[in-house]
Parts: structure tokens; sequence; C-alpha cells
């Protein structure tokens, strides 16, 4: 699979390039995330209107308080996507729509602490299935 850069509507933006197709932009849903970084900022308070994390690798949010979150993408089985908390506070992140963390309840929040006055932490989550994800302490 090679890798290009998109065309000059969204600059520096890998694609994909698989058996022929070429992919613009950000992966759709149940695709491997893109290789990079990108940064969001949290917004909202419930799954329905927090920020939907886009399919990359790795994606630095701002902005959390404790009450905004991100939801995480629907993403192929084995995927790995890295949310790092760059604020003080508490970052809520939710599930793939119809998802679970840890095998909790479905939709259901789960909450990064910044512990000890730590400004940023990184938390991985692999994806057993395209909503279902985990993440270790």
């Amino acid at each position: 699979m090679a890798t290009r850069f998109a065309n000059e509507s969204t600059p520096g933006i890998p694609v994909q390039e698989k058996a022929g197709r070429i992919k613009f932009g950000r992966v759709q849903t149940t695709q491997a995330p893109v290789e990079g970084y990108t940064t969001i900022a949290a917004a909202g308070s419930t799954t329905a209107d927090a920020t939907v994390v886009p399919g990359y690798a790795v994606v630095k949010v701002t902005g959390a308080d404790g009450t905004k979150g991100v939801r995480l993408p629907s993403l192929e089985t084995g995927s790995r996507i890295t949310i790092v908390n760059s604020a003080g506070s508490a970052l809520k992140i939710y599930p793939p729509t119809g998802g679970s963390v840890n095998g909790g309840t479905t939709d259901a929040v789960h909450t990064v602490t910044n512990p000890g006055g730590v400004t940023k932490t990184a938390t991985t989550f692999v994806y057993i299935s395209a909503t279902a994800v985990y993440y270790g302490a």
C-alpha cells in the first residue's frame, strides 16, 4: 500500500492507495487509521454532541475542562488510535456510536484524567471490532 498526498483541495493530508483505489482526505468508517497527527478541540457533554475524532493514528485534543469530550471513530479490527489530552483537566472519551470501551456499557463515557498535575496524557485505544475498543491503564 503506497502513501500519497491529497490533491490541492486537501493539502498535506495523506491518502491511501489500495487495490487500485485512491481515497482522499481522512479515512472512512471501518478503515485503518491514517498515519499522522492532527489536533481537534473537545466539545459537547454527551456522545451525541462530542467532537468526532478523525481517523488519524494520533490525535491531540485541546479544550478539555472536565465536561467536554470526543467520540472515537469506527475503525478496522486491530487498529490503534492514540488520544493525547493536552489540557490540564479531565477529558471525556466516548466509544464509536453503538460501541463500548473496555467491555462497558454501550455508548458510556470513559474519562481520562491528568493525575498529579500532569498537563498531558496519552491513551491508546485498540479496536477488537469496529465499535469495541480497549485500553490499558
